[in-house]
This record gives C-alpha cells, sequence and structure tokens, in this order.
C-alpha cells in the first residue's frame, strides 16, 4: 500500500488548536492491523516545558534497554544538537503519534515478530509523513528515533555526517520528554520496555512520538 493513497492534504487555519485523532486500517497481503493517529499543535514555548536535562537524556539512552545509536549516530546523544539549535526560532510545533494495536492478523504467533513488524511500520510512516509535512508546509520534523537517510550512520566509524542538512533528530535526543509529552498533549499513554527482576517485558503496543517545528497554523487533517 503506498502511502500516498492515504496521504490527503488539507490545510486550514484554526483558531484554536484542537486534538484531532483518526483510527484506520492497515493492510497488505501479508499483513493487516488497525492504526491510530493523533495530533494536536502547541506553541514552542509549551514545548519547552517537556525539556529534560542532559544527565536525564543520557539516563534515558542507556538505562533499561541501552540503545545502540548512543555515541553511535550523529542525530543521537551525546553529540545530538541541544533543542535551541535545532529549532533555530520556528514558532509551533505539530506533536504527532502513530499507534498500533495487538489485532494482527499475520502467519505468526510470536508477540515479538509482531513487536517488530508494528515498529517497522511505524517509524517509516511517521518519517514519510513528516517529510510530507515539511515539504507541504516548512519546517523541520523531530523523529521518533535516529535519523534513517542512511542505513548505517558515519559516526561510526568516526566520519561525517554525509547529509547534515537533512539529518533529523529525535525528541528525545535534543531533550524532550516524550512520555509526558504525548501523555499530557496528545492525552495518550506510551508503554515503554520495562524490566521486572532479570526480565525485560515488551510493549503491549506500539508508539511513535514524533513533532513538526513549523511556522505555519494549525493543519486540521493530514490523513
Amino acid at each position: 500500500m503506498k502511502f500516498d493513497d492515504i496521504f490527503q492534504k488539507t490545510v486550514k487555519t484554526q483558531t484554536e488548536r484542537n486534538l484531532y485523532s483518526k483510527d484506520f486500517k492497515y493492510d497488505t497481503k501479508k499483513i493487516s492491523f488497525s492504526m491510530h493517529y493523533k495530533h494536536k499543535m502547541i506553541s514552542v514555548e509549551e514545548l519547552k516545558k517537556f525539556l529534560v536535562d542532559d544527565e536525564t537524556i543520557i539516563k534515558h539512552c542507556t538505562n533499561i534497554k541501552p540503545c545502540a545509536n548512543f555515541g553511535n549516530a550523529w542525530s543521537c546523544p551525546p553529540v545530538a544538537p541541544s533543542f535551541e539549535r535545532y529549532n533555530n526560532g520556528y514558532k509551533n510545533c505539530l506533536v504527532y503519534a502513530f499507534w498500533i494495536d495487538w489485532d494482527f492478523k499475520i502467519n505468526s504467533d510470536n508477540p515479538y515478530f509482531k513487536l517488530v513488524n508494528a515498529n517497522r511500520t511505524c517509524s517509516p510512516y511517521a518519517w514519510e509523513y513528516g517529510m510530507k509535512l515539511e515539504k507541504t508546509l516548512g519546517g523541520k520534523i523531530l523523529t521518533d528515533g535516529r535519523c534513517p537517510i542512511c542505513p548505517k550512520c558515519a559516526k561510526k566509524e568516526n566520519l561525517p555526517c554525509k547529509f547534515p542538512k537533512r539529518r533529523r533528530s529525535s525528541l528525545e535526543a535534543v531533550g524532550i520528554h516524550a512520555t509526558n509529552l504525548c501523555e499530557e498533549v496528545l492525552e495518550h499513554k506510551i508503554d515503554w520496555y520495562r524490566k521486572e527482576g532479570k526480565r525485560i517485558i515488551e510493549p503491549a503496543y506500539i508508539t511513535v512520538i514524533n513533532g513538526f517545528l513549523t511556522d505555519a497554523e494549525q493543519p486540521e487533517e493530514m490523513l
């Protein structure tokens, strides 16, 4: 299924910045599940309320399940830019999230297989959606993970970034507390990996939350 088949551009100006949500089915020949979407436009000043210090950022990246991208990607800590440097003067931020429930129709009963497929669907979806927003409204996205432009980041071999102007960082990488942002702005709780004794418990559903920094006003609908 092509992304453009479900992306219909309608940009409207609103005086109120309301929470918008939409549910839809994602169907291919091999997989089927429900996908959910929410967005809300807030000001950058409101977004700054969710900033945390460098120590908290590093703890998030290295805690329960240490991230392989920490120190190995130009878009990620500890070399990711500060929020102020990344934002570069934009006034607004469209906070948006996609998430997938476990109503899969797939030839596997393995929950981890479902988890991997959900993540491999949600993250690219959110990235392509963000690229559409940039092209349509002008601005810069905050992703949900490592910049995906290069399959392997040059930082891992201590080489300069190949695409510094196109490179994008995540909300967490620039210091935004994504969990609190999602709960307070989108009224949606992210279920993360958690540790119980020596066991790592997988999340009950997959959520990706992104931001879109822009000077544009409220895009009423994007799906």
